[in-house]
């Protein structure tokens, strides 16, 4: 089994990845590996795409949007799928943990999210773990911005919703 991660890994890893880059890579792929098999789509490895090529810089601008985990676990609590305040704890906890808590921590978070049929934007995801060695509070902010930002919009559609 361990062969295998390495097999479908090591060929999207960048070339002498830090501790931090390359737990990233291993930590996505078994969070992803984890989904319910009717989450995710069984290739077998020969159908599986080649590793990203570095894009251009006018392919860099036409990137889609991505959500971070803060704005994942936002449109939970909007959509009533999680609580608040359970929710909040859990991303505060998360975002005071060390690269081994975080990788620790977060399998279950997102346990959490799937079992509600949500799905972390993966690719987000792999770089903001990537840069928690050396740019954890830059991703901690944006998580936390983008959780009360996105909760926050819910309230002020309800408040609109109301004054009409």
């Amino acid at each position: 089994m361990v062969l295998k991660a390495h097999a479908t890994v090591v060929p999207w890893l960048p070339a002498l990845p830090s501790r931090a880059v390359e737990s990233a890579y291993y930590s996505i792929a078994a969070l992803i590996a984890a989904q319910p098999a009717n989450r995710r789509a069984e290739k077998p490895a020969s159908e599986l795409p080649a590793p990203p090529e570095v894009p251009t810089e006018e392919e860099k601008k036409s990137e889609r949007p991505t959500a971070s985990l803060g704005e994942t676990l936002g449109l939970a609590v909007r959509d009533k799928k999680l609580n608040l305040d359970t929710t909040e704890a859990r991303l505060l906890l998360l975002c005071r943990q060390d690269v081994t808590g975080l990788h620790r921590q977060l399998p279950g978070l997102v346990r959490q999210l799937t079992a509600k049929e949500l799905t972390p934007d993966w690719g987000r995801l792999l770089i903001d773990l990537s840069r928690w060695g050396h740019g954890r509070d830059r991703v901690v902010k944006r998580w936390i911005q983008d959780f009360h930002r996105t909760i926050s919009l819910t309230v002020d559609n309800a408040n609109s919703e109301n004054e009409e």
